[in-house]
C-alpha cells in the first residue's frame, strides 16, 4: 500500500482501477468540439443555434412531405371529379 493525499491510504490496485476508469474510451453523443477563441457563453450560443437550425430543417422537411401528400390527394380528387363529369356528360348525351 502506498499513501496518497493527506493521511488517506489506498492500495495500488485501487489507484490503478481509478486510472483505468479515467482513461477508458467513452461514447459521447452530444460532444461538440471546442472552438478556440470562443468563450463558454459563445460556445453555448453556437450549440443552441445549431440545435435550432436542425429543428427548423426537420420541421421544414416534415412540412414538405405533408404538402406533397396533400397535393397528391388534391390531384386524385380532381381527377376523380373530371372523370365523373365526363361520364355524366356522356350519359346525358346518350339519353337525348
Amino acid at each position: 500500500m502506498r499513501q496518497i493525499g493527506a493521511g488517506k491510504r489506498r492500495s495500488v490496485s485501487d489507484e490503478e482501477k481509478c486510472l483505468a476508469m479515467f482513461h477508458r474510451e467513452r461514447e459521447c453523443e452530444p460532444f461538440t468540439g471546442w472552438e478556440p477563441g470562443s468563450s463558454p457563453k459563445e460556445h453555448r450560443e453556437m450549440m443552441d443555434r445549431e440545435r435550432f437550425e436542425k429543428r427548423q430543417t426537420d420541421r421544414e422537411e416534415a412540412d414538405r412531405k405533408w404538402r406533397s401528400r396533400q397535393d397528391l390527394k388534391l390531384v386524385l380528387i380532381a381527377g376523380f371529379f373530371t372523370i365523373l363529369g365526363a361520364l355524366l356528360a356522356y350519359l346525358l348525351e346518350a339519353a337525348n
